[in-house]
């Protein structure tokens, strides 16, 4: 989160707080456990916070900025990350689009010469491979969207016992 927070922050000049919940609803009191590729984690969450972010920030220009919530729920078969923000969502017909390589919802980043940053979004790859890393390890990654008002992510990620 506070990376992809400090790369909204530089382009926006501005970038939404979060506000996190986990709960194991395994009723033995255990804090939420998982095992899983470090790498693959972080990119996946990486990329769902950078869109949040940026739909948050773009959504809401020059207002105060809602927070983005993330649960973090571990039941017997999955730990799910649900990651909800109010960035003004997007229309159903798009749902299937979001998963195609090269698509975005975001305009095509310029490249500036001289320029050594790499721009927030605009390739159309962070969600696909982040489904495909998802699905890689039994999980998945699915996106809803409550057009006019904001998204949820859900990550799901195969629990092991």
């Amino acid at each position: 989160f506070t990376e992809a927070k400090y790369l909204c922050d530089l382009y926006y000049n501005n970038a939404p707080d979060a506000e996190f919940e986990c709960v194991n609803v395994n009723g033995d009191g255990s804090p939420v456990t998982l095992v899983y590729v470090p790498t693959h984690l972080y990119y996946i969450l990486f990329e769902v916070f950078k869109n949040s972010m940026r739909a948050v920030v773009e959504q809401h220009k020059g207002k105060d900025l809602p927070k983005i919530r993330v649960t973090v729920c571990q039941g017997k078969e999955d730990v799910t990350i649900r990651i909800s923000d109010r960035g003004g969502g997007f229309p159903r017909s798009l749902n299937e689009m979001l998963f195609h390589y090269m698509y975005s919802t975001a305009p095509k980043p310029q490249r500036e010469s001289g320029s050594t940053s790499a721009p927030l979004a605009g390739y159309g790859y962070g969600l696909p491979i982040s489904r495909l890393y998802a699905r890689y390890f039994q999980g998945d990654l699915t996106v809803e969207s409550a057009e006019g008002y904001g998204t949820e992510i859900y990550l799901y990620l195969k629990a092991v016992s």
